[in-house]
């Protein structure tokens, strides 16, 4: 009965809602108690807390529940709901009380505490609250019609199911709401703000299929109609299809610091196209992009005031020969075996509260970087490598480093293997292949990889031996490995940060090799949508489809992850979806328990790293420390596996 009275109060208020009013400005404005029309709206409206989509206005709304009293509260002037609780309704000094109470189960709750957003791209307005928040489905309902009764779009409103317990409310309450999925929001979206920066540069406007053909400078900006997996050393980057933040692309562009976007109907804008090959201004904001033409002038002295890179010549390790068990080895000894398997290694020395290990890939060691330069020095490789050195004859003749590139990385392949090596490997690799694991995956690991000055992402080559297999050999797997440090695409990054390419050198992590995954994925430790508040940004794809090089017409699951004990002291965890995979049928990848799984492990990694190496003096605060680490779901066990991790870019 009572809901059916709040329908009938809802379809009465809706009659003279429009009705304008004079208001005075913006500034002084605390709030109000219903949106009559449009320009009322964006008199309140600001910034989402979380920038996870974009052209997105939001405003925050407080529900006194003891008034029934509706506040449209004024984002210029009100940053957080806590803000307008607290200094004008004077209702809380503790911020870690508010949350508790306000987001939690407790009797004690004053408010309903929620957002209306609009997506401008779609027109579209959405009632939201945070993932996190257990406000009971009563009260839910009740602040849905008690807002959609004093807003000039009350018909139109929807409640967004973005959270894995609202989710769970969809299935309870079915028709008694209007529900909207993400993934409606997310396929409506027409832009994409992937690394928000400003640069100058030329413009070229080049076809996916025609970019590996074409030659481009670090000052060159690439507008581009599809989605490359690997792309060169530019200024810039606009694609026509949404990225995952984790993929390589965006590493690679937050690792360069330059602007990355996506625009889904620009290709066929003849403002883009009629500034091909200029010298533009290209800025990546939050909700749009700025390009337009630029002098020369204003281009050379920003690109003057761009910070020196200073040349790096790398430690490297030459005498230690031997395979390395990960007791051998710590997080800094890139000099030894590389970035990624002392990184590796690193995990093996952390325990998790139960005083257990995480679950890493079996069979594990390290190959130092000792034996590649051997292999160069055995095979008179050396003068190729110095060739590339030269960094004045690198730039001036691109044509001839590639040929060099190519020949050095053909004549790594081509030359044996050290047999001394092999056999131990064969001796190590042994055992596990009578236990039924005869594929071991061999993993680049170099010391220009994996560091806090280079991640490096992307750039180097893995492969899988199999032990007895003359086809799909041990030997082969490590002899690409080895090549791989000479790709172009590494080498040219190499380059641009002043690395010492003779001082490089390719370090290998080995162990058993997955065969059945059910899912895959990267996670960072932080929040990569809001910064200073405690969550994973975690990726997810089902099998073993890639979601750092993924197909431009496939989509990996993307949530945000709160661990409940930072807002309502609670061992839980909230699950914010982004967006669905596309190969499963709009459901979650991994199930609750899984996930929890996960971030328990992400949260004892992240606290360890945190507190026992020299990463953290790059961070200003704990939540917004970020490792990247991939992980692995098998498929008979629903077993999650760590599989490495690195420091995220800063």
């Amino acid at each position: 009965m009572r809901y059916f009275l709040l329908f009938v109060c809802y379809t009465l208020s809706l009659c003279g809602c429009n009705t304008a009013r004079s208001l005075p400005p913006r500034d002084q404005i605390h709030y109000l108690n219903n949106l009559q029309n449009e320009a009322e709206f964006h008199l309140l409206a600001g910034r989402p807390l979380s920038e996870k989509y974009g052209n997105v206005e939001a405003i925050k709304l407080v529900y006194v529940l003891k008034t029934q009293t509706l506040y449209f509260v004024n984002g210029s002037k009100y940053a957080f709901h806590n803000d307008f609780c607290q200094k004008y309704l004077h209702s809380y000094s503790d911020i870690d009380w508010f949350n508790k109470i306000e987001y939690g189960s407790s009797p004690l709750r004053q408010f309903v505490l929620a957002n209306v957003n609009h997506y401008t791209a779609s027109d579209t307005y959405t009632l939201e609250f945070f993932a996190d928040d257990e406000v009971p489905n009563n009260l839910l309902l009740e602040l849905y019609y008690k807002v959609s009764s004093n807003v000039y779009f009350g018909k139109e409103m929807k409640v967004l199911a973005n959270s894995d317990r609202m989710l769970e409310r969809q299935k309870n309450m079915g028709d008694l709401l209007p529900w909207l999925n993400i993934d409606q929001i997310y396929a409506q979206q027409s832009y994409q703000a992937l690394y928000t920066a400003g640069t100058f540069g030329y413009w070229r406007k080049v076809p996916v299929t025609e970019l590996k053909k074409q030659h481009f400078t670090r000052h060159d900006i690439i507008f581009t109609n599809g989605l490359p997996n690997d792309f060169p050393l530019v200024a810039g980057i606009l694609t026509t299809c949404f990225q995952t933040p984790l993929c390589h692309i965006n590493i690679l562009s937050a690792n360069r610091k330059t602007p990355n976007a996506a625009f889904k109907t620009a290709w066929d804008n003849p403002y883009y196209a009629s500034l091909q090959d200029s010298l533009v201004y290209y800025r990546v904001t939050a909700d749009s992009i700025v390009l337009r033409k630029a002098t020369l002038a204003e281009a050379t002295n920003f690109w003057k005031k761009q910070p020196k890179k200073r040349p790096q010549i790398l430690a490297t390790d030459r005498k230690t020969l031997q395979l390395l068990s990960f007791d051998k080895i710590r997080y800094h000894q890139t000099h030894l075996v590389g970035g990624k398997a002392a990184n590796f290694a690193e995990l093996h020395r952390i325990k998790l509260p139960n005083k257990t290990q995480l679950p890493l890939p079996e069979g594990g060691f390290a190959i130092p970087l000792a034996f590649y330069f051997q292999h160069i020095q055995r095979h008179h490789l050396q003068f190729l490598v110095d060739s590339l050195s030269n960094s004045e004859v690198v730039n001036q003749q691109p044509d001839k480093a590639r040929k060099w590139l190519r020949a050095l990385r053909d004549s790594i392949k081509n030359k044996p293997v050290s047999p001394q090596l092999l056999n131990a490997i064969e001796r190590r690799i042994a055992p596990h292949a009578q236990q039924g694991y005869p594929r071991f995956r061999f993993r680049s690991s170099t010391n220009a990889e994996d560091i806090p000055e280079f991640n490096g992402a992307g750039l180097y080559s893995s492969k899988t031996g199999v032990y007895g297999d003359s086809k799909q050999s041990i030997e082969k797997a490590i002899q690409q490995v080895w090549a791989s440090l000479w790709s172009e695409r590494a080498f040219w990054e190499r380059d641009y940060w002043q690395i010492d390419q003779k001082s490089v050198g390719m370090g290998i992590l080995a162990h058993r090799a997955f065969g059945t995954e059910a899912a895959n994925g990267v996670a960072i430790t932080k929040n990569l949508y809001r910064q200073g508040y405690p969550a994973f940004t975690i990726n997810t794809q089902v099998g073993e489809t890639s979601v750092v090089l993924p197909s431009d017409t496939i989509q990996c699951e993307q949530t945000t992850v709160t661990q409940d004990r930072y807002i309502t002291n609670k061992e839980t965890i909230s699950i914010d979806y982004i967006a669905y995979s596309s190969l499963n049928k709009q459901q979650p990848i991994l199930s609750k328990p899984e996930m929890e799984q996960l971030c328990n492990y992400l949260e004892t990694i992240k606290a360890y790293y945190y507190s026992n190496t020299n990463y953290r003096f790059r961070y200003d605060n704990y939540y917004d420390f970020g490792l990247d680490i991939e992980f692995k779901l098998d498929s008979t066990s629903r077993k999650v596996y760590i599989k490495q991790t690195r420091l995220y870019p800063h």
